[in-house]
């Protein structure tokens, strides 16, 4: 970190937290979960401009909502934050201070942060009159550069650290779009996927991995791109439950749709697509995939001569066995009995049929090859299956079945 000519702090608030005086970083081994050191980072964020007593007692967490406790659970809690200060390896000076019905951090010493610092470019883009002059694009480069991440990422769940994280996300987010745009223009690929990339591993869920795929594909880096495709698949379907189908549809498409991959990439095309070997069961897949199945069967019916059921099965609702488990959502008490089901369906009907999850208490089944006959016996097997792993249960399913509807060709 830079010297300075007179004695400072500085705070990182934004993808980790740090505190330091003239260059070196000052220890903190106290939970930055308590309520007295959020009032700690709070100040800190705020530096010389303070914050208002009242302003803190509305934000300061409290069980107890009457005026009178809160005011003393927040004077309790500044107890405790100037108790710890002083056992901090903190220069001489005062912490903690209130004037004028404002608290400080401290007014001995100047304070920057790192949020300070994108705030004051903030305001100088927002007024910056003439968007095409070289300046103009140089602060939005310097906000983009010097955003490193959520802000307070420790306290994720707190509700100030919440609207503070999303306010800067939210300005990062708009100018990386601007700069993103103006650099493909300008045929830059390469800052711009430098960019992205770093956008990519900090908000991992906001498909900034579109932009490189864009980038690496322009640049003619096709192994890159496809990396790119596999990293990101890998992490939404473990973290945020996409179904398998939906990642081998996107691996190899870039934004426009258009397929992503060199002469000659076929074979290992293939060996992607490939199921695991001996899959069990029927295949399980999410709507979307079931869906567009649903329709590729639904147009070759006619000329394959393929009669195919569409069959839903619906769990019913069970009664709430105590007041707790009625104040519940009703989907959150029947997950456990929806999953069981998924594994009934699976080994009951055959390893070419599919099906999927449609609602909180029902599946879709596509029966392929089957016809009207066949649907009342699959589904007393299912209903069957189903009763013998719950002899004990009132929790019952229906199932019930139709003709897929032949489209013409």
């Amino acid at each position: 970190m830079t010297r300075h000519l007179y004695p400072q702090f500085y705070a990182k608030l934004l993808g980790s937290f740090s505190l330091n005086f003239n260059g070196q970083e000052i220890p903190i081994d106290v939970k930055l979960r308590n309520q007295y050191m959020q009032i700690f980072l709070m100040l800190i964020k705020a530096g010389c401009k303070g914050i208002r007593r009242e302003k803190m007692i509305d934000i300061v967490p409290c069980d107890h909502g009457s005026r009178k406790r809160r005011l003393s659970n927040f004077r309790q809690q500044i107890y405790l934050l100037r108790k710890v200060i002083r056992q901090m390896d903190l220069p001489e000076g005062e912490y903690i201070v209130c004037r004028d019905e404002k608290f400080y951090f401290t007014c001995d010493y100047k304070i920057e942060t790192d949020t300070g610092q994108l705030d004051r470019l903030i305001r100088q883009i927002q007024t910056w009159s003439n968007r095409k002059e070289e300046k103009y694009w140089e602060l939005i480069g310097k906000f983009c550069s010097s955003y490193t991440g959520e802000f307070l990422p420790m306290l994720s769940g707190e509700e100030w650290v919440a609207a503070e994280g999303a306010y800067y996300q939210k300005w990062y987010f708009e100018y990386l779009k601007q700069l993103c745009d103006r650099l493909k223009q300008q045929g830059d690929y390469e800052k711009r996927l430098e960019l992205c990339t770093a956008a990519s591993q900090m908000h991992p869920y906001d498909e900034w991995q579109a932009v490189q795929i864009d980038c690496l594909m322009a640049m003619n880096r096709y192994k890159e791109a496809m990396k790119v495709y596999e990293d990101a698949a890998q992490i939404f379907y473990e973290d945020l439950g996409l179904n398998a189908l939906d990642q081998i549809m996107g691996k190899y498409r870039d934004a426009n749709g258009k397929f992503c991959y060199e002469a000659g990439a076929l074979a290992a095309m293939q060996d992607a697509l490939r199921e695991p070997e001996n899959p069990e069961g029927a295949y399980f897949c999410g709507y979307p995939g079931f869906l567009d199945i649903y329709h590729v069967v639904s147009r070759i019916g006619e000329r394959a001569e393929l009669k195919s059921l569409l069959m839903v099965c619906t769990m019913s609702m069970p009664e709430a066995a105590s007041e707790s488990e009625a104040s519940q959502e009703p989907w959150h008490r029947l997950a456990p009995k929806m999953e069981q089901l998924g594994q009934v369906i699976q080994n009951s009907i055959r390893k070419e049929d599919v099906y999927t999850r449609y609602s909180a208490n029902q599946f879709l089944i596509l029966l392929i090859g089957a016809g009207e006959q066949d649907g009342d016996g699959i589904a007393a097997r299912l209903e069957h299956n189903w009763t013998k792993i719950n002899q004990n249960e009132e929790i019952k399913i229906h199932c019930s079945a139709e003709a897929v509807e032949q489209l013409p060709l």
